[in-house]
């Protein structure tokens, strides 16, 4: 039962495989976003972690993104 419903992925530590999932894009895509700072990661070993409530902050701020585009290329 997942008790904090406002940071689902909270409390988490998540492989490039299982965020790569849960965003429908690829392996490669996620490993740009953190290499490119845009998604927060740690290295353990040769693999990186993306910490659950990371996750939520990456997608909280995409979805302001999307919303906020109003610009009409054609007008």
């Amino acid at each position: 039962m997942i008790k904090n419903k406002k940071n689902l992925f909270c409390g988490y530590a998540l492989s490039l495989t299982e965020v790569s999932k849960i965003l429908k894009v690829s392996t490669k895509l996620v490993s740009r976003l953190i290499k490119a700072g845009e998604l927060e990661a740690i290295k353990v070993g040769r693999e990186y972690r993306i910490a659950g409530s990371n996750l939520d902050c990456y997608i909280k701020g995409k979805k302001q993104y999307v919303i906020n585009v109003t610009s009409n290329p054609q007008g």
